[in-house]
């Protein structure tokens, strides 16, 4: 880990820290099988984020679709998964897709691709 990714990581932190806003995510069950699911309780993490809105020219309809959110997620907390819940602004939304933005090797933030339940 290079220190001018670690700078860009806590800068990128530090702005979605300022301009975004709290949501709470529940990771997907992950464990278990489907005849014995985990039964592990897991608690709603706190993480900020910055919410844009998709092009028209993005949404076709399939992958992403109509009210679908694109929430720039600070890296440090968790790592958002397909399936995992968040909560944004007391509206539950399923993780569809998520990408890492990392520049230098170290992720500076998630693009994530959510989608009211």
């Amino acid at each position: 880990m290079s220190i001018i990714g670690l700078s860009t990581a806590l800068e990128v932190r530090a702005a979605i820290r300022e301009v975004g806003f709290e949501v709470f995510l529940t990771p997907a069950d992950t464990g278990g099988v489907p005849w014995s699911p985990s039964s592990a309780a897991t608690d709603p993490i706190s993480v900020f984020v910055v919410q844009e809105n998709y092009r028209n020219t993005e949404i076709d309809g399939s992958l992403i679709r109509s009210g679908d959110k694109k929430l720039l997620m600070e890296p440090e907390v968790v790592f958002p998964k397909t399936g995992d819940i968040i909560s944004v602004q007391g509206v539950e939304h399923r993780v569809e897709s998520v990408s890492a933005e990392s520049p230098s090797g170290l992720a500076v933030m998630f693009e994530v691709q959510v989608r009211k339940i």
